[in-house]
């Protein structure tokens, strides 16, 4: 089974929802997980065009989005859990707006069932970096 899902009393596996994933653990998730390596996010800006802007699909705290910003990338931060988002808006504020972040470049959206649909999306020319 390719969802996360828990038992139920009756023994049956049952998918929870998107925005219950993480449900409680925004804060730690933040503090916690290790970064995405510089070179990862140089890849990836190197990619958008200059009229283009990124999708972070499932953003969490935001860590990808705002290292995305930061050189003034329009980025829509996509994630089902409201407590990552506020998390995210948080930390991207601490950027400030005199910081070296794009941080007002960030456009922050909650839509659990947006992120349940990506195994649908195809992309127009594939990655290959």
């Amino acid at each position: 089974m390719d969802d996360i899902s828990s038992r139920g009393t009756s023994g049956a596996v049952t998918p929870l929802p998107p925005g219950e994933i993480f449900a409680g653990t925004a804060r730690y998730y933040a503090r916690y997980r290790p970064p995405y390596p510089d070179e990862l996010v140089d890849r990836v800006a190197a990619l958008v065009r200059p009229d283009g802007r990124v999708c972070d699909l499932g953003s969490g705290p935001g860590t990808v989005a705002i290292a995305l910003a930061g050189p003034g990338i329009p980025v829509v931060a996509l994630d089902p859990n409201p407590d990552m988002l506020d998390v995210g808006r948080r930390a991207a504020a601490e950027c400030g707006p005199g910081g070296s972040s794009g941080w007002s470049a960030i456009r922050i959206i909650c839509r659990p069932r947006a992120c349940t649909a990506w195994r649908g999306l195809r992309s127009r020319t594939p990655f290959t970096g």
